[in-house]
């Protein structure tokens, strides 16, 4: 049961930076696009 729920937290930990991950990296491509 421990095991279980750390993956879940885990993987809620995981799913929220790779939204994160994928914010910066639309925020990055715009500020590289407004530059060029």
């Amino acid at each position: 049961y421990e095991q279980l729920v750390a993956l879940e937290n885990k993987f809620k930990t995981t799913r929220y930076l790779s939204v994160c991950e994928r914010l910066n990296l639309a925020l990055s491509l715009s500020l590289t696009e407004t530059q060029v």
